[in-house]
């Protein structure tokens, strides 16, 4: 029996999270370790079950009084090879991160942290979260607010101004010509 990567002392026992889906938990701290093979698996066979219960939940509201569960910022060794397990951010508005090890495709989840996926309706998406294309959305995803942020610190109030003229501008017709005349300005303007 393999000792869990957070507690390292315990063994971690079988469980079953959701119905036909086997992991293993850690009594003490209850975290959870899933092969994702068999959660694709699990995936692919309850599909239907899985859309069904995707949209029977509800999302939770925000400012909702659940709180966030803590997750583990050490590095974990993997249960099953001892090596190192990558963190994968979930979202770009969770701050948890899944541990992920690429050799043995074992996911390590901290307690309350599959009822996040729940949350976020991403249960059926668990082995998208660790592809290149997850991942480098998140990292535009929050270049673009940090941008937006940057732009808002600097334009203040004008700000809607610029965000109502780039709304009209992409809904217009001409919107190429516009664009290029206003280029041909700026540009008129930085040689003065």
């Amino acid at each position: 029996m393999p000792n869990c990567p957070s507690c390292e002392e315990q063994s971690l026992l079988p469980i079953q999270p959701l119905d036909g889906l086997v992991a293993r938990q850690c009594a003490s701290c209850e975290g959870m370790l899933l092969d994702l093979l068999v959660y694709r698996q699990w995936r692919e066979s309850s599909a239907e079950a899985l859309n069904q219960h995707q949209l029977s939940a509800e999302p939770q509201a925000s400012g909702d009084s659940q709180a966030t569960p803590e997750d583990t910022k050490q590095a974990l060794l993997c249960p099953g090879c001892s090596r190192i397990m990558t963190k994968y951010r979930v979202t770009g508005e969770l701050a948890n991160r899944f541990d992920f090890c690429v050799h043995c495709s074992d996911v390590w989840m901290d307690v309350g942290e599959l009822e996040l996926l729940n949350t976020a309706n991403l249960q059926g998406d668990l082995a998208r979260i660790f592809t290149q294309p997850w991942q480098r959305q998140l990292v535009s995803d929050q270049q673009a607010q940090m941008g937006e942020a940057n732009l808002a610190s600097h334009l203040g109030s004008d700000l809607s101004k610029v965000e109502d003229f780039a709304g009209w501008l992409v809904a217009h017709a001409e919107r190429t010509r516009i664009f290029a005349y206003l280029r041909a300005r700026l540009r008129a303007g930085d040689e003065d």
